[in-house]
């Protein structure tokens, strides 16, 4: 049977043994974690500074643009404003991630304050007629405008190192191609401008999709924005204000009425904001950056948003969905069994 005080110290032997590998276990876990923090905090510390170095170096940029929203609403030119910002922040963010070099992190941080400049132009007296001239061609008109705001003279300004010509090629390029393929309500504006243009008997306009480093850098960081509480605010000030999004918004809310479901106008606002958003998502191939958009998306869902002085939340919003899609579908099974 041998001797029960030898198995006694034999068993307490072991114990300790495998209490050492947990706790060596648990202490290069706590290293490598802490290692992780140490590493992150140095990430983020390097991307603040070049935030600040950023808006410093191009702050006469970056006012030039907020002055072209001049003729927008207030609100509406607030938002842009945000956005820009925020853009730029985000590409910064992202390019660095990326290990991006510092003269492709420059031109990424140029592409993304003018991505939008020309957003607010008046539009050509021949497409006065064609709704959403700006909007769908604002990334084509900006990449025309590029030379004539990065002339030489201005970058050396700036302090912008490289050469000038391949800087303006590859931020009119980044801003070209941030805008193709987009998801949700982007796609229906390109789709029916093209056909408005059709029209007429003008062409229309297909956006490359993004290729390369700081395309890619300006796309994402483009998507997050979207996708989150400033983007949303963003696309709510469109929507009050646009002629074609209020026609879609009210006829989502006579469709809810149908179902005896009160639907706001600026709850199909932020519904079909959301709708963008998680599109915005799924469109990323990098998971990472999947990741980093979703992000967005949660966060923002907690918000309460203003839509022409009314108030507006995702959580109101969402559940008059939930009741509409199982109203409608309801409904539709009843009719299939009537005509069975």
């Amino acid at each position: 049977m041998g001797d029960p005080v030898k198995k006694i110290e034999s068993k307490l032997t072991e114990t300790e043994g495998q209490e050492t590998e947990k706790t060596g276990s648990a202490e290069i876990i706590d290293l490598s974690q802490k290692r992780k923090e140490k590493q992150e905090n140095e990430l983020q510390g390097k991307i603040e500074q070049e935030r600040m170095e950023s808006k410093e170096q191009f702050k006469s940029l970056i006012d030039e643009v907020s002055g072209m929203y001049e003729n927008l609403p207030e609100a509406m030119r607030k938002d842009f404003i945000i956005h820009n910002g925020e853009i730029l922040d985000e590409t910064i963010d992202l390019a660095i991630r990326k290990g991006l070099g510092k003269e492709e992190i420059k031109m990424a941080e140029l592409a993304a304050i003018l991505h939008d400049m020309t957003k607010a132009d008046s539009v050509p007296e021949k497409y006065k007629d064609i709704p959403n001239y700006a909007l769908a061609m604002h990334a084509k008109t900006a990449t025309e405008k590029v030379p004539e705001i990065l002339t030489d003279e201005r970058l050396k300004e700036l302090g912008v190192e490289g050469d000038p010509e391949e800087i303006r090629q590859q931020v009119s390029k980044a801003i070209l191609e941030h805008m193709g393929p987009r998801p949700g309500f982007m796609t229906y504006i390109l789709e029916k401008f093209n056909q408005d243009m059709e029209k007429i008997g003008e062409e229309g306009i297909n956006y490359p999709e993004a290729e390369g480093k700081i395309s890619e850098v300006l796309l994402a960081a483009d998507m997050k924005s979207l996708a989150g509480e400033k983007g949303r605010n963003k696309v709510l000030s469109i929507r009050a204000n646009a002629k074609n999004f209020i026609e879609i918004d009210l006829k989502t809310v006579d469709e809810y009425k149908k179902y005896g479901i009160d639907l706001t106008q600026g709850e199909a606002a932020l519904l079909s904001g959301f709708d963008s958003a998680f599109q915005a998502r799924d469109m990323q191939k990098d998971p990472k950056n999947k990741e980093w958009v979703n992000k967005s998306i949660e966060d923002s869902k907690k918000a309460e948003y203003d839509f022409s002085g009314q108030k507006v939340t995702w959580q109101e919003a969402s559940e008059k969905k939930r009741q509409y899609e199982e109203a409608k579908s309801l409904e539709e099974a009843r009719k299939k069994i009537e005509a069975a």
